[in-house]
């Protein structure tokens, strides 16, 4: 992802470049951008931003916090501190457990 104010030094350099003579695939290969990149960029210049949605969504089986805190507490006690995750997960499969 390039900064607003990057797209349009870039832009600028490119339509430089150009108007001098140079043809602008090569002149893409120079900033290390493809020509099309460029296209799009001239197409939407006048919302040089992102548009991606930036809201996350957790998922519905998402642990609480609570639920979080317990299993770290189990986790680091001293049955289970000393053994990888893989052993330890095993015990924690049986309902009663929990």
């Amino acid at each position: 992802m390039t900064a607003p104010e990057q797209r349009k030094n870039i832009l600028s350099l490119l339509d430089e470049a150009q108007k001098s003579g140079a043809r602008l695939a090569l002149a893409c290969a120079q900033v290390g951008l493809s020509k099309r990149t460029i296209q799009h960029w001239r197409a939407a210049e006048d919302q040089l931003v992102d548009r991606r949605v930036l809201t996350h969504n957790s998922p519905s089986n998402k642990l609480s916090q609570a639920e979080l805190s317990h299993l770290l507490s189990v986790a680091n006690s001293a049955e289970y501190g000393h053994l990888p995750p893989a052993k330890s997960y095993r015990d924690w499969l049986t309902p009663a457990y929990f």
